[in-house]
C-alpha cells in the first residue's frame, strides 16, 4: 500500500508502534528500511504506552505469550519510564526516558537519515482534491 500511494504522488508516513522492548524493537531499522524502499518519506515510532488497565492486561498477554521474556520487557519499560511502567508526562508518554530510550531515539534518526526519511516536510498537493458541490445535511 506505501508503494501504491506513493507511485501515485499521495506523501506517505509510516509508524512504527509500538515498540516493545526485547520483543520488536529490534525491528525498528526493518521497519523504515522497508517503507523507505516502498517510497515513503516520513516516519515516527512511539516506544510502548500503558496506561490504565493496559498494564494488567499486557502483563497477562506476557505472561502467556512470552513467558521467558516477561520480567526482562517489564524492567526495561519502567526502566524507561523514571520506574514506572507508563508516564502521562507529554513528551515522555511517547519515546520514555533513560539509556534504552535514548538508545531507540538514536538508531531511529540514524536509520531515517541514511533512508533519506524525515529530511523534509512533503506539502500535499491538492489538485486532485474536489470541494463538494454542497454540504450534506446531518440532521
Amino acid at each position: 500500500m506505501i508503494g501504491k500511494l506513493a507511485r501515485a504522488g499521495i506523501p506517505v508516513g509510516v509508524l512504527a508502534a509500538p515498540m516493545i522492548p526485547r520483543l520488536n524493537e529490534s525491528e525498528l531499522e526493518q521497519i523504515i528500511n522497508a517503507a523507505a524502499a516502498q517510497g515513503a518519506s516520513q516516519a515516527g515510532y512511539i516506544l510502548l504506552r500503558l496506561p490504565h488497565e493496559l498494564t494488567q492486561l499486557f502483563d497477562d498477554w506476557l505472561a502467556l505469550h512470552y513467558p521467558a521474556k516477561r520480567q526482562a520487557v517489564l524492567e526495561q519499560l519502567k526502566a524507561s519510564r523514571e520506574g514506572r511502567l507508563n508516564s502521562q508526562a507529554f513528551g515522555d508518554r511517547m519515546r520514555g526516558t533513560g539509556q534504552f530510550a535514548s538508545l531507540l531515539a538514536q538508531r531511529f534518526r540514524l536509520v531515517c537519515k541514511r533512508s533519506g526519511l524525515n529530511s523534509a516536510h512533503t506539502p500535499l498537493n491538492l489538485h486532485a482534491f474536489i470541494r463538494p458541490h454542497q454540504q450534506f445535511e446531518l440532521f
